[in-house]
């Protein structure tokens, strides 16, 4: 019996030993993107430092991508797969890689297709250079080719305002314009406009002596003082939304930055400057008329020749 209990002894710390072998040489962390219950990320090391294997996965998004990315400072191969719906990443970190990558830096061959065009990457790195050939970063836009030009028109809807913004500290006086922004492709511009309405909030002069402020995001010795917001643009339908918009802009980067909701200004003399008189404007809150884009015809605001803003851009 005496001999029979040993063995069990024995046996049980060889056990108790390769459990906590195995917990030193294996972690494996799993956590999930805040505000974004969809996105996640699963890491997994074994054997000490390295090798390491990461997947990051995204739900929901719109897109198609595929790629590889060799990186000699991260030491790491990622293998990037995206189709709508599912976006998933693959990353293996190994000293080796950094050893078989020396003096390559950073490459990728990628390609992606989202907000109407096509994407391509080639040995770049991520970035553009002049002296770079054609094909190494590149896109096409096929939104263009099919339907033309993107094209923005704003127009002013009624006149501008001139109402009060109320802070804890004391009201600001502040101009509010609505405006009207349609996007629309030049070839079909019945068929793809797309209406949005915005506001512009202007402070006209401050009686406290400064514009509404926020305090300094802190992160270097330039940004330690407070900012001042002295115009807006936001999305609103009415003044009063406009209004609420913007203290609601100015309270939240106040509790953001200062850790607290009662945060205000330093006191200030007041100077207030004196106010200016309102600038005319015509009406022209004409309804949007396909037609006349179509023909080029202008409004009382602007028509611009651009690519809107409202589209998109290329994304990492």
């Amino acid at each position: 019996m005496t001999m029979i209990g040993r063995a069990f002894d024995w046996c049980v710390a060889v056990g108790l030993n390769a459990e906590k072998r195995l917990r030193e040489a294996a972690e494996v962390r799993v956590s999930v993107e805040d505000g974004k219950p969809l996105d996640g990320r699963l890491f997994a090391r074994w054997f000490g430092e390295s090798p390491a294997l990461r997947v990051t996965w995204s739900l929901g998004g719109w897109n198609l991508r595929a790629g590889v990315v060799l990186d000699e400072s991260e030491a790491e191969v990622m293998v990037k797969v995206a189709v709508p719906g599912v976006a998933l990443w693959f990353a293996v970190e190994d000293r080796r890689i950094a050893r078989a990558l020396l003096g390559s830096g950073e490459r990728r061959y990628e390609l992606r297709a989202h907000d109407g065009s096509v994407f391509w990457t080639v040995g770049g790195d991520g970035g553009w250079k002049s002296v770079d050939p054609w094909w190494r970063e590149g896109s096409w836009s096929y939104a263009e080719a099919l339907l033309g030009d993107a094209m923005v028109r704003c127009d002013i809807v009624g006149e501008e305002a001139r109402v009060t913004a109320p802070l804890p500290e004391g009201s600001y006086p502040v101009s509010v314009t609505l405006e009207r922004v349609v996007t629309y492709r030049s070839r079909f511009p019945r068929l793809t406009a797309e209406e949005h309405r915005t506001a512009k909030v202007k402070l006209i002069h401050s009686p406290l002596g400064h514009a509404p402020m926020i305090p300094g995001k802190g992160e270097n010795s330039y940004d330690l003082d407070p900012d001042c917001i002295y115009e807006m643009s936001l999305p609103a339908r009415s003044v009063a939304e406009a209004v609420g918009g913007y203290v609601t802009a100015v309270m939240r980067d106040r509790e953001k930055r200062a850790g607290r909701i009662d945060w205000t200004p330093p006191a200030a003399d007041p100077s207030p400057a004196p106010e200016a008189p309102p600038t005319p404007r015509s009406a022209s809150a004409s309804p949007f008329s396909p037609g006349s884009l179509a023909a080029g015809s202008a409004t009382e605001d602007r028509i611009l020749d651009r690519r809107s803003p409202y589209l998109g851009s290329d994304a990492n």
